[in-house]
């Protein structure tokens, strides 16, 4: 009976560390790493809107987003409504945010006056 309580006891322990390593630890170790060496460049054009990083670089024309949603903190970019891109405003220096905005602004809303209007 003795090494029964013993192989449960084994049992539980081993369960117990691989959910260690699993749930906490293994988590932990990722996100302090993506922090470490993840840096997004963020390129508004009058052709959309290009993001950067050490992995690679992606391009979105204007006419790929359907709308846009804003908050005191952020541009939300929406392709629809489950995808988006979200644009840090802390991003873009003060003097630029206006400039942003309006052309964030002009080609989603020209985009979508386009495709709702007549014809």
């Amino acid at each position: 009976m003795a090494v029964v309580g013993g192989l449960e006891i084994a049992g539980a322990l081993a369960t117990f560390g691989a959910l260690y390593i699993c749930v906490w630890a293994t988590p932990r170790k990722m996100y302090a790493a993506h922090k470490a060496h993840f840096f997004q460049k963020y390129n508004l054009t009058d052709d959309g809107l290009g993001i950067s990083t050490d992995f690679g670089h992606s391009f979105t024309g204007w006419p790929g987003f359907a709308k846009i949603r804003e908050t005191s903190h952020l541009w939300l970019l929406l392709f629809n409504n489950s995808f988006f891109y979200i644009l840090p405003k802390r991003c873009i220096p003060v003097e630029r945010l206006s400039d942003a905005e309006e052309l964030l602004t002009s080609h989603v809303r020209a985009q979508r006056t386009n495709a709702t209007g007549p014809g």
